[in-house]
């Protein structure tokens, strides 16, 4: 069967260039700050690295945002499921590994043969989308021989 893949926008605001710069040099000011702290007064080792860490945490997550925004897909093809939902929920699943397929409105719970169960959430796409992907995991559900609850 082909390939079938939806992309879908992140339904989270997107960060645009001027906010990337300014968390960028927040999190050089922070870490510039608890350099500062430390030569200073070298007995509050705590406060400098609270400062510190705050502003290496500033510049890995504007470094982590920028680059991961609208990059959310599902793909149905001849291995199994691929889908990126999240930033930080991805989902890899053999056809074979695959005992049931449950189908909510909102989601989808694959029942694994290992007693376990992963859940695809399809409440960052619109509803032609969910719709469509819903169709399409019937079609390679039957084809596969799973069992659709």
């Amino acid at each position: 069967m082909e390939t079938y893949r939806q992309t879908f926008d992140n339904i989270y605001p997107k960060r645009n260039k001027s906010q990337f710069v300014i968390f960028i040099s927040m999190g050089l000011f922070y870490i510039a700050n608890g350099i500062i702290k430390y030569c200073e007064n070298n007995d509050d080792i705590l406060q400098a690295s609270i400062w510190f860490l705050g502003g290496i945490i500033f510049i890995i997550m504007a470094s982590y945002q920028k680059y991961r925004n609208n990059k959310f897909f599902i793909e149905f093809n001849d291995n199994g499921i691929e889908a990126n939902i999240s930033t930080f929920k991805t989902i890899n699943i053999n056809w074979k590994e695959i005992k049931e397929i449950e189908i909510n409105p909102l989601n989808i719970v694959f029942q694994l043969k290992y007693d376990s169960k992963e859940i695809l959430s399809l409440s960052a796409s619109s509803y032609a989308s969910v719709l469509n992907i819903k169709a399409k995991l019937h079609e390679f559900a039957k084809e596969k021989g799973i069992k659709m609850v």
